[in-house]
Protein backbone atom coordinates (compact mmCIF):
# COMPACT_ATOMS: atom_id res chain seq x y z
CA UNK A 1 0.00 0.00 0.00
CA UNK A 2 2.77 2.53 0.73
CA UNK A 3 4.32 1.68 -2.64
CA UNK A 4 1.02 2.19 -4.49
CA UNK A 5 0.42 5.46 -2.64
CA UNK A 6 3.87 6.64 -3.66
CA UNK A 7 3.11 5.81 -7.28
CA UNK A 8 -0.23 7.64 -7.05
CA UNK A 9 1.35 10.75 -5.56
CA UNK A 10 4.10 10.73 -8.19
CA UNK A 11 1.54 10.40 -10.99
CA UNK A 12 -0.48 13.28 -9.55
CA UNK A 13 2.61 15.47 -9.35
CA UNK A 14 3.50 14.67 -12.95
CA UNK A 15 -0.07 15.54 -14.00
CA UNK A 16 0.12 18.86 -12.14
CA UNK A 17 3.50 19.64 -13.69
CA UNK A 18 2.18 18.78 -17.13
CA UNK A 19 -0.92 20.98 -16.62
CA UNK A 20 1.27 23.83 -15.35
CA UNK A 21 3.58 23.57 -18.38
CA UNK A 22 0.60 23.48 -20.73
CA UNK A 23 -0.85 26.54 -18.99
CA UNK A 24 2.48 28.34 -19.23
CA UNK A 25 2.85 27.36 -22.88
CA UNK A 26 -0.66 28.62 -23.63
CA UNK A 27 0.09 31.90 -21.85
CA UNK A 28 3.34 32.22 -23.81
CA UNK A 29 1.57 31.54 -27.10
CA UNK A 30 -1.15 34.07 -26.25
CA UNK A 31 1.46 36.67 -25.32
CA UNK A 32 3.35 35.98 -28.53
CA UNK A 33 0.12 36.29 -30.52
CA UNK A 34 -0.70 39.63 -28.91
CA UNK A 35 2.85 40.84 -29.60
CA UNK A 36 2.54 39.81 -33.26
CA UNK A 37 -0.82 41.60 -33.55
CA UNK A 38 0.60 44.69 -31.85
CA UNK A 39 3.58 44.71 -34.20
CA UNK A 40 1.29 44.19 -37.19
CA UNK A 41 -0.86 47.13 -36.08
CA UNK A 42 2.25 49.26 -35.59
CA UNK A 43 3.48 48.38 -39.07
CA UNK A 44 0.04 49.04 -40.56
CA UNK A 45 -0.29 52.37 -38.72
CA UNK A 46 3.18 53.36 -39.95
CA UNK A 47 2.22 52.36 -43.50
CA UNK A 48 -1.01 54.35 -43.34
CA UNK A 49 0.78 57.37 -41.87
CA UNK A 50 3.39 57.18 -44.63
CA UNK A 51 0.65 56.87 -47.26
CA UNK A 52 -1.26 59.83 -45.82
CA UNK A 53 1.94 61.87 -45.75
CA UNK A 54 2.66 60.90 -49.35
CA UNK A 55 -0.87 61.88 -50.40
CA UNK A 56 -0.62 65.20 -48.54
CA UNK A 57 2.77 65.95 -50.10
CA UNK A 58 1.36 65.09 -53.53
CA UNK A 59 -1.64 67.33 -52.88
CA UNK A 60 0.61 70.20 -51.81
CA UNK A 61 2.85 69.67 -54.82
CA UNK A 62 -0.12 69.70 -57.19
CA UNK A 63 -1.58 72.76 -55.44
CA UNK A 64 1.75 74.57 -55.74
CA UNK A 65 2.05 73.62 -59.40
CA UNK A 66 -1.50 74.87 -59.97
CA UNK A 67 -0.77 78.16 -58.20
CA UNK A 68 2.41 78.58 -60.23
CA UNK A 69 0.61 77.79 -63.49
CA UNK A 70 -2.20 80.22 -62.69
CA UNK A 71 0.27 82.89 -61.59
CA UNK A 72 2.26 82.56 -64.83
CA UNK A 73 -0.91 82.70 -66.92
CA UNK A 74 -2.16 85.73 -64.96
CA UNK A 75 1.16 87.54 -65.35
CA UNK A 76 1.15 86.87 -69.08
CA UNK A 77 -2.41 88.20 -69.32
CA UNK A 78 -1.39 91.34 -67.43
CA UNK A 79 1.46 91.96 -69.86
CA UNK A 80 -0.31 91.09 -73.08
CA UNK A 81 -4.04 91.69 -72.70
CA UNK A 82 -4.98 93.71 -69.62
CA UNK A 83 -4.27 97.11 -71.20
CA UNK A 84 -6.84 96.40 -73.92
CA UNK A 85 -9.55 96.23 -71.25
CA UNK A 86 -8.31 98.97 -68.90
CA UNK A 87 -9.99 102.34 -69.43
CA UNK A 88 -7.56 104.96 -70.79
CA UNK A 89 -6.72 107.91 -68.57
CA UNK A 90 -8.02 110.38 -71.15
CA UNK A 91 -10.92 108.86 -73.09
CA UNK A 92 -11.43 110.42 -76.51
CA UNK A 93 -14.65 110.75 -78.48
CA UNK A 94 -16.72 108.94 -75.85
CA UNK A 95 -19.61 109.80 -73.56
CA UNK A 96 -17.75 109.59 -70.22
CA UNK A 97 -18.96 109.01 -66.70
CA UNK A 98 -17.01 109.67 -63.52
CA UNK A 99 -15.94 106.65 -61.48
CA UNK A 100 -14.24 107.07 -58.10
CA UNK A 101 -12.47 104.05 -56.67
CA UNK A 102 -11.19 103.72 -53.13
CA UNK A 103 -8.27 101.31 -53.18
CA UNK A 104 -7.50 98.93 -50.30
CA UNK A 105 -4.75 101.24 -49.01
CA UNK A 106 -7.23 104.12 -48.71
CA UNK A 107 -6.10 106.01 -51.80
CA UNK A 108 -8.64 107.34 -54.25
CA UNK A 109 -8.58 106.88 -57.96
CA UNK A 110 -10.82 109.09 -60.09
CA UNK A 111 -11.25 108.16 -63.71
CA UNK A 112 -13.53 109.21 -66.54
CA UNK A 113 -14.62 106.09 -68.42
CA UNK A 114 -16.87 105.49 -71.37
CA UNK A 115 -20.50 105.05 -70.44
CA UNK A 116 -20.43 101.81 -72.44
CA UNK A 117 -17.57 100.39 -70.37
CA UNK A 118 -17.91 96.99 -68.71
CA UNK A 119 -17.42 95.68 -65.19
CA UNK A 120 -14.30 93.99 -66.54
CA UNK A 121 -12.81 97.42 -67.25
CA UNK A 122 -13.27 98.38 -63.59
CA UNK A 123 -11.60 95.18 -62.42
CA UNK A 124 -8.74 95.72 -64.85
CA UNK A 125 -8.41 99.32 -63.67
CA UNK A 126 -8.07 98.25 -60.03
CA UNK A 127 -5.85 95.30 -60.92
CA UNK A 128 -3.50 97.65 -62.78
CA UNK A 129 -3.23 99.81 -59.65
CA UNK A 130 -2.58 96.86 -57.35
CA UNK A 131 -0.28 94.92 -59.69
CA UNK A 132 1.51 97.08 -62.27
CA UNK A 133 2.98 95.21 -65.20
CA UNK A 134 5.06 96.20 -68.21
CA UNK A 135 2.87 95.46 -71.20
CA UNK A 136 3.96 93.49 -74.23
CA UNK A 137 2.88 94.91 -77.56
CA UNK A 138 0.41 92.55 -79.21
CA UNK A 139 -2.43 92.89 -81.68
CA UNK A 140 -5.78 92.16 -80.06
CA UNK A 141 -9.29 93.54 -79.93
CA UNK A 142 -11.03 94.26 -76.65
CA UNK A 143 -13.70 91.61 -77.35
CA UNK A 144 -11.04 88.99 -77.97
CA UNK A 145 -9.21 90.03 -74.80
CA UNK A 146 -12.43 89.67 -72.79
CA UNK A 147 -13.11 86.21 -74.22
CA UNK A 148 -9.54 85.16 -73.43
CA UNK A 149 -9.99 86.47 -69.88
CA UNK A 150 -13.22 84.52 -69.48
CA UNK A 151 -11.46 81.30 -70.52
CA UNK A 152 -8.45 82.07 -68.32
CA UNK A 153 -10.54 82.55 -65.18
CA UNK A 154 -12.67 79.51 -65.95
CA UNK A 155 -9.68 77.24 -66.59
CA UNK A 156 -8.04 78.28 -63.32
CA UNK A 157 -10.74 76.49 -61.33
CA UNK A 158 -10.77 79.37 -58.83
CA UNK A 159 -13.61 81.63 -57.83
CA UNK A 160 -13.50 85.03 -59.48
CA UNK A 161 -12.80 86.69 -56.11
CA UNK A 162 -9.75 84.49 -55.53
CA UNK A 163 -8.51 84.84 -59.12
CA UNK A 164 -8.63 88.63 -59.04
CA UNK A 165 -7.48 88.83 -55.43
CA UNK A 166 -9.99 91.56 -54.64
CA UNK A 167 -13.68 92.37 -54.81
CA UNK A 168 -15.55 95.53 -55.76
CA UNK A 169 -18.54 97.09 -54.02
CA UNK A 170 -20.64 100.16 -54.59
CA UNK A 171 -19.98 102.67 -51.82
CA UNK A 172 -23.60 103.46 -51.03
CA UNK A 173 -25.73 101.53 -50.84
CA UNK A 174 -23.12 98.82 -50.37
CA UNK A 175 -23.63 96.13 -53.00
CA UNK A 176 -21.18 93.62 -54.41
CA UNK A 177 -20.11 94.14 -58.01
CA UNK A 178 -19.36 90.57 -58.98
CA UNK A 179 -17.11 90.08 -61.96
CA UNK A 180 -18.81 88.65 -65.00
CA UNK A 181 -17.62 89.12 -68.57
CA UNK A 182 -19.44 91.49 -70.90
CA UNK A 183 -21.56 93.11 -68.16
CA UNK A 184 -22.05 96.86 -68.68
CA UNK A 185 -21.78 99.56 -66.03
CA UNK A 186 -25.49 100.32 -66.38
CA UNK A 187 -26.25 96.71 -65.45
CA UNK A 188 -24.68 97.23 -62.00
CA UNK A 189 -26.10 100.70 -61.36
CA UNK A 190 -23.07 102.69 -62.56
CA UNK A 191 -24.46 103.91 -65.86
CA UNK A 192 -24.20 107.50 -64.62
CA UNK A 193 -20.97 107.00 -62.72
CA UNK A 194 -20.50 106.38 -59.02
CA UNK A 195 -18.16 105.46 -56.23
CA UNK A 196 -16.82 101.96 -55.62
CA UNK A 197 -14.67 100.30 -52.99
CA UNK A 198 -11.98 97.71 -53.70
CA UNK A 199 -11.31 95.19 -50.96
CA UNK A 200 -8.58 92.58 -50.86
CA UNK A 201 -9.86 89.01 -50.84
CA UNK A 202 -8.18 86.54 -48.54
CA UNK A 203 -7.10 83.11 -49.94
CA UNK A 204 -10.22 81.60 -48.35
CA UNK A 205 -12.42 83.94 -50.35
CA UNK A 206 -13.38 86.21 -47.43
CA UNK A 207 -13.42 89.98 -47.87
CA UNK A 208 -11.70 92.42 -45.59
CA UNK A 209 -14.36 94.86 -44.45
CA UNK A 210 -13.67 98.59 -44.44
CA UNK A 211 -15.82 101.49 -43.43
CA UNK A 212 -17.30 103.74 -46.03
CA UNK A 213 -16.11 107.07 -44.67
CA UNK A 214 -14.29 109.62 -46.78
CA UNK A 215 -16.64 109.70 -49.77
CA UNK A 216 -18.39 112.75 -51.11
CA UNK A 217 -21.91 112.37 -52.34
CA UNK A 218 -22.24 112.79 -56.05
Amino acid sequence: MPFLETLRVAAAERARDRALREEQDAAFRESARRDREKEARRVEDARRAAELERIEMERRREAEETRTRISIARDRWRRESRHYLTPPEEPANVDPVRITVRLPDGQRLVRLVARTSTVTSLYCLVDAQLTPSHKTETEMEASTAENDLRELVHSSGQSTEVWWGFSLFTAYPRQAISWQPAVGLADVGLGSGGQIVAEITSPGGEKNDHDEEGYDTE
